[in-house]
């Protein structure tokens, strides 16, 4: 019997996985170019997603985001495992594991070479190591991608130092925005920031605030938290938010939040010290910790988060089907029913306090047909909740 090359074997068999992987990322990187406009406004919450996710061990997350040459994320959560910064590298994501993490597919963080192919890493390992190295997904064929992941790898390797004391521990990237259009994409991605960024505020606890900072400015904070309503009929579950810059609170945004471990429910009220009913307008109606794209055309008047929510690869909606074996589809429906149910407890609570502009609160329109929404049940859904809030008035 012929003896086996174990070496040759292992080798052959990294070589394949490395062609299998860069094969896969570059498909998905020529699907992007390709259907662009079904990237532009998601690519900025894979960079929050994955920071979200590196805050397992961080009570406060610290989000910075700076726009002038070039567009530069950082974020104060944790460190990187040698395992972690590699598959940055050679998969398409931090690939965080640990138990609270949010990022499912693994793949979200290419969404962000819409903006370029190469990106400026700057991070600590959990080693206490610091790096600084060019993230390359450049090249027109898998073999160049090849390329230039391994280079991207040993830049990694030969940029290991240890932290110097003046040293920021944050981790950073930065994206250069030379390539045509990239300019006017993140202008009107942080144009279109102030309302999302409220709502991520106010769904996630773990971030302490989100400032803007370059040609476009703000920051986003928790200011204020009081509880509505002392008679126990929703008991601590409602909770009126203030969010804003603390140097500007006079023009802070007001929210109503219904919420428990699983599932919450977000209304707008106008900005400034009246409560106010208002519109969410553009806002997507369901988050999964950050913004489902799709979903702003779902004719909700309230925003509601479900971490536990498994939403499409394309993060554009949630499984919503009519497949009940599909056990994506019942969970989902699950929460959105009961998100309604969260809905109509919070609209008790403010009919209750006379406040103005409650017609905001009954428009339920017509929702559009999408590929993973079973329109029927929402329809059904919606008819239900009418009724119910109808039952309640009287």
């Amino acid at each position: 019997m012929t003896e086996i090359n174990q070496q040759q074997w292992d080798a052959d068999e990294k070589e394949i996985l490395r062609e299998n992987t860069a094969q896969a990322i570059h498909e998905r990187l020529e699907t992007q170019d390709n259907l662009r406009s079904r990237y532009e406004r998601r690519w900025i919450w894979e960079l929050f997603q994955n920071a979200l996710d590196a805050s397992t061990s961080s009570p406060e997350l610290k989000i910075q985001i700076r726009f002038n040459e070039s567009f530069v994320f950082s974020h104060n959560g944790a460190p990187f495992t040698s395992r972690e910064i590699l598959h940055l590298i050679f998969h398409g994501s931090t690939k965080r594991e640990s138990t609270g993490t949010i990022g499912r597919y693994g793949t979200g963080f290419l969404t962000t070479h819409i903006l370029s192919r190469q990106v400026h890493v700057r991070g600590q390992l959990q080693t206490a190591q610091h790096f600084d190295f060019t993230l390359d997904r450049s090249g027109a064929t898998p073999t160049d991608l090849i390329q230039a992941m391994e280079r991207s790898r040993l830049q990694l390797l030969e940029s290991l130092l240890p932290r110097p004391a003046s040293h920021s521990d944050w981790t950073e990237f930065e994206y250069p925005l030379s390539a045509p259009n990239t300019e006017r994409l993140v202008e009107q991605t942080l144009s279109d920031f102030a309302n999302i960024a409220v709502a991520v505020v106010a769904f996630n606890p773990k971030i302490r605030s989100i400032t803007l900072d370059g040609k476009i400015r703000g920051k986003y904070e928790l200011l204020s938290t009081d509880t509505l309503d002392s008679t126990g009929t929703l008991g601590t579950n409602c909770v009126a938010l203030r969010i804003g810059d603390p140097e500007g609170a006079e023009d802070a945004h007001n929210v109503i939040l219904v919420s428990d471990n699983e599932l919450s429910v977000l209304l707008f009220l106008q900005r400034g010290n009246n409560l106010v009913i208002a519109s969410p307008n553009e806002v997507p109606r369901i988050f999964v910790a950050f913004p489902l794209y799709g979903t702003q055309f779902l004719p909700f008047p309230f925003l509601m988060n479900a971490p536990g929510g498994i939403p499409t690869e394309e993060r554009n909606g949630l499984f919503l089907g009519s497949d009940h074996d599909r056990q994506a589809n019942s969970q989902n429906k699950l929460l959105v029913e009961r998100g309604c149910e969260f809905y109509q407890s919070a609209v008790a609570l403010v009919a209750s306090r006379n406040w103005q502009c409650l017609h905001q609160l009954a428009h339920f329109g017509i929702s559009g047909e999408f590929d993973w929404l079973d329109a029927a049940w929402l329809a059904g859904l919606l008819k239900r909740t009418q009724n119910e809030l109808f039952l309640r008035k009287n």
